[in-house]
């Protein structure tokens, strides 16, 4: 009899206490808060109301956080309650910076994610590449973006081509093939040379290779016009000029 009383009385606790919970306690207002841009709300509310209808004292607030941060745009969520019918929402957004591959963004973080329209960011550069190769390739062009933007140029696009090749596509026009080892050092190399052709002279590259152990070759733009003067060195004795190795 002992045994069923207590069933008896869980019973009733579980059907009528617990519904009676969540109809006096629900949970009437959502607040977000945090500077975005892209984040949706309408996704925000599909992520958070089927976690709400079990009133305050039933939110389970990791698994709305963990619904919440699998929207693409969340980069982060802070989820809290406050008596008697609140949930507060801090989020942090995903800025984009460069495209990956056909479906992803990297925010500036270097963090891939795959929002659904992708088409109003064809203005960004593109980085092709395998997934595992993501962080590597993101911290490569950056700093080969900082040495290329003192020119007063940008890097449009990175690419790996196969094993033994990295591929830059400049704002100018012009192609860069770079080999597969120390791309950075090499190409930081290469951007000092300018100095001694000038800096317009890359403008006037249609491709350059670095795949060369002491110097590399170019590949001029149609009707380019060259000035030697800067290639040649007079003799410190002999007052001969000889072309420089570059």
């Amino acid at each position: 009899m002992v045994a069923l009383c207590c069933f008896g009385l869980a019973f009733w606790m579980m059907t009528t206490i617990k519904p009676l919970e969540e109809r006096s306690f629900p949970v009437r207002f959502v607040r977000i808060q945090g500077q975005f841009q892209f984040i949706d709300k309408a996704d925000l509310m599909a992520a958070v109301l089927p976690g709400i209808g079990r009133g305050y004292w039933g939110l389970d607030l990791d698994s709305i956080r963990a619904r919440v941060e699998a929207i693409p745009w969340v980069s982060d969520a802070h989820i809290q309650k406050f008596w008697p019918d609140t949930l507060v929402l801090r989020l942090g957004e995903h800025v984009p910076y460069t495209r990956f591959g056909d479906s992803h963004l990297l925010s500036q973080q270097g963090i891939a994610y795959s929002p659904s329209d992708l088409g109003r960011f064809e203005g960004l550069p593109l980085i092709i590449g395998t997934m595992d190769q993501v962080s590597g390739l993101y911290q490569a062009f950056l700093m080969m973006e900082d040495g290329i933007r003192e020119l007063g140029l940008k890097i449009e696009g990175l690419e790996v081509l196969g094993r033994a090749t990295w591929q830059l596509r400049l704002s100018g026009g012009t192609t860069v093939n770079l080999g597969r080892e120390a791309q950075v050092d090499v190409f930081e190399r290469f951007i000092s040379t300018l100095s001694l052709l000038g800096e317009e002279s890359l403008r006037s590259m249609a491709q350059v290779d670095l795949r060369y152990p002491n110097g590399y070759a170019v590949e001029w733009k149609f009707g380019t016009q060259l000035q030697w003067a800067p290639f040649l060195k007079r003799g410190p004795l002999t007052g001969a000029h000889s072309i420089q190795r570059i």
